[in-house]
């Protein structure tokens, strides 16, 4: 397994801020209740409230950094039995072990079960909504009604986009058999939306930062393509096992729909609804309304294509025909698994778009250590870009009572304000400093650090006047071996005009230059 293998990447940096050592020890440093440092991080980071909840929780108990990734493992898992759960209310016993197996080896699913983020909870919840949904319309009993609206607020407080797993349910309505059942789902899924959405004192602030700084653009078409693509081998299948497997998987997935329409065709346009539904709402808001379709965000809605996959296995009459099938789609996930496990990212040429920026995990703590370990007094630490800044600031935070120096003094944002991206300056909560520089000094050397309430203060930064003796200067790339950003080359060459270079290391893509004043 993988989970322990590789460092927290930026995104599960972010995971661990929410940890409770690091919540505690920064209200400390800064003289602020842990509860309100938590409702601002919730309320700048619009993923998921839940799951950050849950995640300070689980660390009291069982701690922080790579541990986190445990939470995630243990909610795929049960998703493993709740997919048999949901399949046994369509399918037959062997169609349901099969779609545990799919979904068992699937290396999209895998990946996210060894991630700190919230993909993996957000796909059970989804799941557990729609089983106790089905539940309700055929049984009518007030505890899976009950089911539904707990399930399907935790749901969403998981991850907004089972809201659109929500409305999928009222398709069930355009069937003369469920529309007794009308009345409850509708005032369920109102009881849904007012305490999800309606009453979340985050969501305002949520989608702010949404509209203002994500990175996500509008999507083309071609992504539906890419998303059926990582729904079945992922994100480490080489372009022709992905061609090959969407052969093989889509072939499957027509034919147990066409199965199964000849035996139950209402609940067969109800399966195949959970799956295509939600996708096609996501595009369609994410291209008039608001960018929110990023592919791991669409985890929830894969169960639903592993399900019809496996009744298309299971419906192959000829019992050998049935076996190579099924053989050959456990033998692509392997192979696929063989390069996750080596940690790959394929293909090279088109990931970065098509996968939502998903790349190589990476092994960078040994730099944070070295220059925590090399770190004299007198001396700056400086960051060049987000990602470094977050993985310095979150070990010093989570360590600073065995270190003798306080992050508000000795640490820095180096920038130049002209080339900050909107997500990074938002994130940061310096956008409004930003803002209200003028055009002269735009293009002039910044920097901003942490002051003693561990708000962020923006200033001019002058490399001949400053009284710091060395600089470690960290720079990172998203991508591993990859050139590090124009902006941080920019301000490695200003600082360069002051200050000589002494030493300078990289791994992964994280880069660690010590300079010292001329």
């Amino acid at each position: 397994m993988n989970i322990f293998k590789y460092d927290l990447w930026m995104d599960e940096v972010v995971s661990d801020t929410f940890s409770d050592r690091f919540v505690s020890n920064y209200s400390q440093m800064f003289g602020v209740s842990p509860v309100s440092v938590l409702i601002d991080k919730i309320k700048a980071d619009p993923p998921s409230s839940l799951y950050y909840l849950t995640i300070n929780f689980y660390s009291k108990l069982f701690g922080d950094g790579k541990s986190l990734r445990i939470v995630s493992l243990l909610f795929s898992m049960l998703t493993l039995y709740l997919i048999y759960l949901v399949s046994r209310l369509f399918f037959s016993q062997r169609a349901s072990i099969y779609a545990v197996l799919i979904m068992a080896i699937n290396p999209f699913h895998i990946w996210y079960a060894q991630e700190a983020r919230v993909y993996s909870m957000a796909c059970f919840f989804s799941l557990l909504m729609v089983y106790f949904f089905i539940k309700g319309i055929r049984s009518d009993k007030k505890s899976f009604w009950l089911g539904f609206v707990f399930a399907g607020i935790l749901a969403v407080y998981s991850s907004y986009h089972a809201g659109f797993l929500l409305v999928a349910t009222l398709i069930a309505l355009f069937f003369k058999k469920n529309r007794k059942h009308s009345v409850k789902l509708v005032f369920s899924i109102i009881i849904i939306v007012l305490f999800s959405i309606v009453l979340n004192p985050a969501l305002k602030t949520q989608i702010g930062f949404v509209k203002s700084s994500f990175w996500l653009q509008p999507p083309k078409m071609i992504m539906l393509v890419y998303t059926l693509m990582v729904f079945t081998l992922g994100y480490s299948a080489s372009l022709v096992q992905h061609i090959i497997g969407m052969l093989v998987y889509v072939v499957l997935f027509v034919y147990g729909i066409n199965v199964f329409l000849k035996v139950d065709k209402e609940d067969t346009i109800l399966l195949f609804s959970f799956f295509i539904f939600p996708i096609i709402a996501v595009f369609a808001f994410s291209k008039t309304i608001l960018p929110v379709y990023l592919n791991r965000q669409m985890i929830m809605f894969s169960p639903f294509y592993y399900l019809l996959v496996a009744k298309g296995i299971d419906s192959i009459k000829k019992r050998d025909l049935r076996l190579i099938s099924l053989v050959i789609v456990i033998l692509l996930g392997l192979f696929s698994l063989r390069n996750f496990y080596k940690g790959k990212v394929y293909p090279e040429d088109i990931k970065a778009y098509c996968w939502g920026n998903v790349h190589e995990k990476k092994n960078y703590s040994e730099l944070v250590e070295y220059v925590v370990e090399q770190y004299k007094e007198g001396d700056m630490v400086a960051a060049t870009d987000l990602e470094s800044y977050n993985l310095f600031l979150l070990y010093v935070v989570k360590n600073y009572k065995e270190l003798d120096f306080h992050p508000s003094g000795m640490f820095r944002y180096v920038f130049y304000p002209k080339y900050v991206e909107p997500f990074t300056s938002r994130f940061l909560q310096i956008d409004e400093h930003i803002n209200e520089l003028s055009l002269d000094v735009v293009e002039d050397l910044h920097d901003c650090s942490l002051t003693n309430t561990g708000s962020l203060s923006v200033r001019k930064f002058n490399s001949n006047k400053t009284p710091f003796k060395r600089i470690w200067l960290l720079s990172s790339s998203t991508i591993k071996a990859s050139s590090i950003s124009n902006s941080s080359v920019l301000v490695r060459n200003k600082i360069a005009e002051s200050f000589y270079g002494l030493s300078s290391k990289e791994k992964d893509g994280f880069y660690v230059d010590l300079f010292v004043k001329k």
